[in-house]
């Protein structure tokens, strides 16, 4: 039953991403909403599986890395789903359907047991939803930063948005990049927070790499604000300069 399921959202999804590839390459609006309609029943289908795999194994619910990948596929998908219905989203499907799509195939391939179980330490139950929830929140934020630029070229070019089509305005893709590399960066810290303060999960060279990535990201967005404020530039850190920032930190 659950590999029926998993198969019959997995081919939903890669529908739902060859149309929207498709509006791309052929500068077709239709296509791209025909994407969007596809992914509904999709992402209920997902829904359905991620409920179906993980409460009937009981607390921690997450016992492998599959479970990991349902729960990031599910957010991007939800994201992308709430963005589309309030401002327009369609002409991002080709971003965000696809790494939706990664993800699924990831949860399909790897299905490996975590280490550590809830009989070592009931802190995993918040530290995997937390770790999940910012790597979804990275990956939307560094998307949102990808769909800017896309727009910025064809605003300052003025090209018409034939291959993209149906983006929302720039003030609308900032917010929503910088909103969730905020959401990202809270979870993380709290994700490393309880790991580290809770059960020492972390030590020696891992920790350092995770406490510096939260640091870089936190420098990011003091120098943004820094130059916000200061007046030296009302836009802050250009897109592309956050973008090389969240590769480095990644």
């Amino acid at each position: 039953m659950m590999t029926y399921l998993l198969a019959s959202t997995v081919v939903l999804f890669g529908v739902a991403a060859l149309l929207s590839l498709f509006q791309v390459i052929f500068g077709r609006r239709s296509l791209g909403v025909a994407a969007f309609q596809i992914l509904i029943p999709a992402f209920l289908l997902l829904t359905g599986l991620l409920v179906a795999e993980l409460f009937p194994q009981g607390f921690p619910y997450f016992k492998n890395t599959a479970d990991s990948f349902y729960l990031i596929a599910w957010l991007i998908s939800l994201v992308f789903l709430v963005l589309n219905l309030k401002y327009r989203f369609v002409g991002a499907g080709p971003f965000f359907i696809p790494l939706a799509l990664v993800f699924l195939a990831l949860s399909a391939l790897y299905r490996h047991p975590y280490m550590i179980t809830s009989q070592d330490n009931p802190w995993l139950a918040i530290h995997l939803p937390l770790a999940f929830l910012a790597i979804a929140s990275l990956l939307i934020s560094f998307v949102g930063g990808l769909l800017f630029l896309v727009r910025e070229a064809q605003v300052k070019n003025k090209l018409a948005p034939v291959l993209l089509a149906r983006l929302p305005s720039l003030e609308v893709l900032d917010r929503i990049h910088y909103r969730a590399l905020t959401v990202g960066f809270i979870f993380l810290s709290l994700a490393i927070l309880v790991a580290v303060a809770c059960f020492g999960m972390f030590s020696g060279k891992i920790l350092y790499i995770l406490c510096g990535s939260v640091a870089c990201l936190c420098a990011l967005g003091v120098i943004d604000d820094w130059l916000k404020l200061s007046g030296k530039s009302k836009k802050g850190l250009s897109m592309m300069s956050k973008l090389i920032g969240q590769i480095a930190v990644g």
